[in-house]
């Protein structure tokens, strides 16, 4: 069976500043090849509205570990505002809403890539419309 890439249609624009978001899947990875050796990992898939009001998802990488040291701990922290502790289910953090920090940084060939500074709780006050994150 072939196994075919296609050219990625659009690289999302999403301008650096905070947004709110939704974290709408985790997908767990295991032995990734970094620099470090293998390690199994979650990637986190974030949905945002872009300033265009265009419906954008951004993902980040995180070990799969849940120590006080780990990002992973340090996110699930800083989204529920409570620590860990031993263990954690990670489907507890889907469609958790956050606010998310967002950089920008440009290739060796010229795309600009939107990068995940910082995922901070919720903020009421600067709240979207729940509906305003799906992608229905």
């Amino acid at each position: 069976m072939p196994r075919v890439i296609e050219e990625q249609a659009h690289i999302p624009e999403v301008k650096p500043g905070l947004y709110q978001a939704r974290i709408s899947n985790i997908e767990e990875r295991w032995g990734v090849d970094t620099k470090f050796g293998p390690k199994d990992v979650l990637v986190v898939s974030f949905m945002l509205k872009d300033k265009k009001g265009e419906i954008v998802e951004l993902k980040k990488r995180y070990n799969r570990t849940i120590n006080e040291r780990s990002s992973f701990y340090k996110l699930v922290r800083d989204v529920t505002t409570k620590s860990p502790k031993g263990s954690y289910d990670i489907d507890e953090l889907l469609n958790e809403r956050c606010q998310i920090l967002v950089s920008n940084n440009d290739d060796e060939i010229g795309n600009t890539w939107a990068n995940i500074d910082k995922v901070l709780a919720y903020d009421i006050e600067v709240a979207v419309p729940d509906d305003d994150l799906s992608e229905d």
